[in-house]
């Protein structure tokens, strides 16, 4: 059986699936930005609640094209885009996983 860490357990997004599950999903998408389809990531996004060294919370990222990713490192994440629409992007793609699972389990 795989380890999830506490943080993951105790997301209220655990029940539909691993973050590691999440981040495949959302590498099947389109970019969050650009709407381009090739090389796409999983861009983490960070708060003062979820944040540290090396530490990636769970179910906190957006699909980004490779490029974009490198752009939301070299200016930071929030010059990148504001604070409201990394929540707003992270929020839309969570309920885009889930809807997909829950119709899967149909």
């Amino acid at each position: 059986m795989a380890k999830h860490s506490k943080s993951e357990r105790e997301s209220e997004w655990f029940q539909y699936g691993t973050d590691k599950e999440y981040q495949a999903f959302c590498r099947t998408l389109p970019c969050a930005i650009t709407g381009k389809t090739n090389r796409i990531v999983y861009a983490h996004y960070r708060t003062a609640q979820n944040s540290g060294t090396a530490f990636k919370p769970p179910f906190s990222g957006i699909p980004l094209e490779y490029h974009e990713h490198l752009r939301q490192h070299q200016i930071g994440q929030f010059a990148f885009l504001p604070k409201e629409r990394w929540e707003m992007l992270c929020r839309k793609y969570l309920e885009m996983w889930k809807n997909s699972v829950l119709k899967n389990k149909r």
